[in-house]
């Protein structure tokens, strides 16, 4: 017996209209945004451009092909809300990507980034994040040639073509964001649902990613005329390509059984694993405690001593741990030790203070 999920796959494919091709009934020409569709014909260089200056919204969405229904009952397609409305969650909640980066496993440092709006501004957005913030790179200069080799903790053109993927060929009916999750070990492109049935699980195994069925059409057209996405079935390959040339292992790809999700993983470089993963995250919770300690010298008004400073903490007594952070912060440094002969203990203050 088919699954749901199987059901809405096998709904979609037999449907003469795609979804992001269909009419959205809930929604009004006036919910697209002028500005945004000749933003889009300026950018491919398109003919209408010049023209579109002299059209209004429901005219140039014709011409663009967003619009369906009689002209006493028009309403904007699919496609034409999640790229051409400046505010698409309105009608698809949670249709935007999440970047999480989690440097420690209990989550300690953790940060979040959310992109939402028009789906290409998602992607040109997260995907500038990602190259700034993620991406890192390291120069080695080998022996047996002239040039320094370059690597990079995750090519950025494997994370293009895969998070683009994920955009192009999600559901947007299933209220679900794309997550991007990044740890020490690895980067992970999760998105709802999996791969279509077209392609079996021997295809993926042999890296074979030629799909029979396109979910988004129109989205697909849209993104590749921004160059935003590959043309057909090309992006994997892509993939596979810029890790061999990064020196990176291949991606590892998960889905349920019902192909409900998938979540494609790239392991960071050699280059960059942590060697002692328990000693790492020891360390940075180490100098996040010191910071803290130190935050709180800050925001006093004079010198605390140990004492003080950990009724600041709200720590009834003074412990090992907050013993050890200011022995640190002074022996760096950072913090210095103020003798007050009153009580025969020092206080502390940052330096400088």
């Amino acid at each position: 017996m088919a699954s749901p999920q199987e059901e809405r796959e096998l709904f979609y494919a037999s449907s003469d209209i795609p979804f992001d091709d269909r009419p959205n009934l809930v929604a009004e020409v006036s919910d697209l945004n002028l500005g945004l569709m000749r933003e889009h014909l300026v950018q491919v260089g398109s003919s209408l451009a010049d023209r579109a200056s002299q059209l209004d919204t429901e005219e140039l969405a014709d011409d663009l092909q967003l619009l369906a229904g009689p002209p006493e009952a028009r309403h904007p397609r699919n496609v034409g809300i999640l790229m051409f409305c400046e505010h698409p969650e309105r009608f698809f909640r949670y249709a935007r990507i999440e970047v999480v980066d989690m440097p420690d496993p209990t989550g300690q440092g953790m940060t979040e980034m959310t992109f939402a709006g028009p789906i290409q501004r998602q992607l040109r957005d997260a995907l500038a994040y990602i190259e700034s913030y993620v991406i890192k790179r390291k120069t080695f200069k080998r022996d047996d040639r002239a040039e320094s080799e370059v690597v990079s903790n995750y090519p950025f053109k494997a994370v293009e073509e895969i998070l683009s993927n994920a955009v192009y060929h999600r559901s947007y009916q299933i209220n679900e964001p794309i997550v991007v999750r990044i740890t020490p070990e690895s980067l992970e492109v999760t998105s709802y649902p999996g791969f279509d049935r077209s392609i079996t699980d021997e295809d993926i195994k042999n890296h074979r990613f030629r799909a029979r069925i396109y979910r988004n059409r129109r989205i697909g057209d849209f993104l590749k005329e921004l160059r935003l996405v590959e043309g057909r079935n090309t992006g994997y390959p892509t993939v596979y390509e810029a890790l061999a040339e990064n020196g990176s292992g291949d991606p590892v790809f998960e889905m349920d059984e019902n192909r409900g999700y998938l979540s494609v993983t790239l392991p960071v470089h050699p280059a960059f694993k942590e060697k002692d993963t328990a000693e790492a995250r020891a360390k940075r919770r180490a100098e996040e405690y010191e910071a803290r300690v130190l935050d709180t010298l800050n925001a006093a008004d004079g010198p605390l001593s140990l004492t003080e400073l950990a009724r600041a903490l709200g720590y009834k007594g003074i412990t090992r741990r907050l013993s050890g952070a200011v022995e640190a912060l002074v022996a760096s440094g950072t913090v210095e030790a103020i003798p007050d002969p009153s009580p025969a203990r020092p206080r502390f203050a940052p330096r400088g203070r």
